[in-house]
């Protein structure tokens, strides 16, 4: 049985990282207001040109995460987030155009700062009142930052594998 997610049930993660010269691996998990899993999918690694890393220059790694990453990702969801959030600022692009709400939450932040629910988007508006409740209700369950080793940890098992494609499809939680 397949359940239908009301936007204020879903809050979706979003992450690219990776060394440029191996390429950057993004993915992107879609959670239920109590941290369960609904949705994900992850990218193959995506590696510059020569040409593109001279065009380009200091602009191309946003490209490649914001862009080529972000932009794939988002496009394939078929769930639609309340929020989305994202580790890095660059990832926001692809979800601004899309007129959702993305906050940045930095993973890496000293014990107790990441939980902290942001006052404002990463585009600088204050967050609407039910986006601002969908995670605190999230925080209750889960440290806001958590999904991000959980994506991390996917990335791994899937280039253990050899999983170039995606490594995992929509499911219900």
């Amino acid at each position: 049985m397949t359940r239908n997610f009301d936007v204020n049930d879903v809050v979706g993660y979003l992450l690219a990282e990776g060394e440029d010269d191996q390429g950057r691996t993004g993915a992107y998990l879609l959670v239920s207001s109590r941290g369960r899993p609904l949705e994900f999918h992850c990218t193959a690694p995506v590696r510059a040109s020569r040409a593109q890393e001279i065009l380009f220059g200091p602009t191309l790694r946003d490209y490649i995460d914001g862009e080529l990453i972000a932009g794939a990702l988002v496009a394939k969801a078929r769930l639609t987030p309340g929020v989305v959030v994202v580790a890095d600022k660059a990832l926001a692009e692809p979800v601004a155009a899309r007129g959702w709400a993305a906050v940045c939450v930095t993973p890496d932040a000293p014990e107790g700062q990441a939980s902290d629910v942001p006052a404002k988007s990463v585009q600088g508006e204050p967050l609407p009142e039910a986006v601002r409740a969908l995670l605190e209700t999230l925080r209750g369950s889960v440290d806001l930052a958590e999904p991000f080793e959980r994506i991390r940890e996917a990335i791994r098992e899937a280039r253990r594998l050899g999983g170039a494609e995606e490594a995992g499809h929509a499911h219900a939680a």
